[in-house]
């Protein structure tokens, strides 16, 4: 077994998403660690991408999430909602699944495992 443990550095308000899949993927990742798996996905889809530039932040996107929410009534814990998103996008943007022992489309947080599109390093 190797050995791929390495120090990954992104800073959010430079990573960008390249594809509506990616930043689709990205706001259900948000959504489902920040909100719960309840939170139904369709309320955040389309008012997001209208808030987002064509090939948005990390950060752009995180926030676009949390201000949708915020449409819906005060947001409780927002403090710690945001920590559990920014934990997600970390996983979503630097986990490589090969190295996990997963297919491509996957990524494991813990004792959970997301699908996601693959993403290196370097994007």
């Amino acid at each position: 077994m190797q050995n791929h443990s390495r120090a990954v550095s992104l800073d959010a308000s430079e990573v960008r998403f390249h594809t509506e899949r990616e930043v689709d993927s990205a706001i259900d990742t948000v959504v489902t660690f920040a909100f719960g798996a309840a939170e139904p996905i369709d309320r955040y889809l389309g008012p997001v991408h209208c808030a987002l530039p064509a090939r948005p932040t990390v950060k752009e996107l995180v926030d676009a999430v949390f201000r949708v929410r915020e449409g819906h009534g005060p947001i409780p814990e927002e403090r710690a909602r945001r920590e559990r998103a920014a934990m997600a996008m970390a996983a979503f943007l630097s986990a490589d699944p090969v190295e996990l022992g997963l297919p491509s489309a996957m990524f494991r947080v813990g004792a959970e495992v997301w699908l996601t599109p693959a993403r290196s390093t370097s994007s």
